[in-house]
């Protein structure tokens, strides 16, 4: 069989203040439904994460209610799993009445244990629906005490295992998860909660099924023998910039390896760190304007004025400036607030000490005054 497998979308992520609602809407418009109609897959999987909150935008709700609507158009089953982002009750709504047109929403952790069973060309297939949970539900499923099964390592270990004990051996047994294997790596848009690997879990209690497709990593990456990543489709942090994002088309045969594939992704609009001096930058930006999210380090030795705004008409979506010469990483965030608050006598004051290295006089500040009234209009009666 053949599988689409991808994860963590996080619709309605806000990336500096900036909405990736069309960046968003474009992967799926331009990458994942040209990749389920090229490949057809016998099933596609979303590994949790849909959304970004768990109280999810309403746009980020109509957008994915498109991607339910196109699965169902075309006949191809589609599992989806809550992960830690997602709103897990909200997302139950009314699970059980797309069963029937082959949409499978796995929110609630006892479902578990009644997998989505298919039939692909006359092999079974069994799909277990494992969303995020945490230890005091896992233990509540398993009827386990209080006391025991404290840690994540421990409780997915149990749960794991009393999923095993239920396999169909002449079945293909995949299960989706959202979680945080053991020896991966994470960067920094996934905010890892634990720390010491306390909320990490043994990635080997996935090794009974044939295929764990996992979410909650944004890297595409193994996770044991049989688990991996798929990896957010996106770039959601300047930790980011390096990885090669995209899908894992997996092709399953039961009692032969697992072939994978990633399918690269091409974004509207990149995430990347660009270094430079200002004038470098500025010709840069003049010959090869962009509006990729940018994070920009200048390395000027001397202090650069306003680089914000004589950097933004090339580079519109320039979100995070530091540089070399003060050590600074939020100019972004001094400068908007100097635009918003500060009067333009304390602007220029500024401007004479950063650049000219010299504090100015009295008199030239009246006069600098004395001509700012005259340029607004205002003249002597200001």
């Amino acid at each position: 069989m053949r599988i689409l497998h991808t994860s963590d979308w996080h619709l309605g992520r806000i990336f500096y203040k900036q909405s990736l609602l069309e960046d968003q809407e474009y992967f799926i418009e331009k990458s994942f439904l040209p990749a389920v109609e090229k490949y057809h897959p016998d099933l596609v999987i979303i590994a949790g994460d849909i959304y970004d909150r768990q109280i999810a935008a309403v746009e980020a709700i109509r957008l994915f209610d498109t991607v339910i609507k196109r699965m169902n158009e075309m006949k191809i089953p589609l599992a989806v799993i809550a992960g830690n982002h997602d709103g897990a009750a909200r997302m139950a709504v009314g699970d059980t009445l797309l069963h029937k047109d082959g949409i499978f929403i796995g929110a609630r952790l006892k479902d578990v244990f009644h997998p989505v069973q298919l039939d692909v060309k006359g092999q079974k297939v069994c799909v277990y629906l494992l969303p995020y949970c945490e230890p005091v539900q896992i233990r509540e499923v398993l009827g386990a005490p209080e006391d025991s099964l404290r840690s994540y390592q421990e409780s997915y270990g149990a749960l794991l295992k009393e999923i095993a004990h239920t396999l169909d051996p002449n079945a293909i047994n995949i299960i989706v998860a959202h979680c945080l294997a053991l020896n991966t790596s994470f960067s920094g848009s996934e905010s890892p909660t634990f720390v010491g690997g306390s909320g990490s879990i043994d990635a080997d209690g996935f090794d009974p099924f044939d295929y764990a497709a996992i979410g909650h990593l944004h890297g595409c990456q193994p996770a044991g023998k049989k688990g991996w990543y798929a990896g957010s489709p996106l770039k959601y942090s300047f930790d980011e910039v390096d990885q090669k994002k995209g899908m894992l088309l997996v092709d399953l045969e039961k009692g032969s390896e697992v072939k994978r594939t990633l399918l690269p992704i091409y974004p509207l609009r990149d995430v990347r760190r660009v270094k430079g001096t200002m004038q470098e930058l500025l010709t840069q930006g003049k010959t090869s304007p962009s509006d990729d999210y940018l994070s920009v380090e200048l390395t000027d030795l001397d202090s650069v004025f306003l680089p914000v705004s004589r950097l933004r008409p090339y580079f519109k979506n320039l979100l995070q400036i530091k540089s070399t010469a003060n050590d600074r990483e939020d100019l972004l965030e001094i400068q908007e607030k100097q635009a918003e608050n500060e009067p333009p006598d304390q602007i220029f004051r500024h401007f004479m000490k950063e650049i000219c290295g010299e504090e100015i006089a009295d008199e030239d500040a009246a006069l600098f005054a004395q001509l700012l009234r005259e340029a607004s209009g205002k003249g002597e009666e200001a």
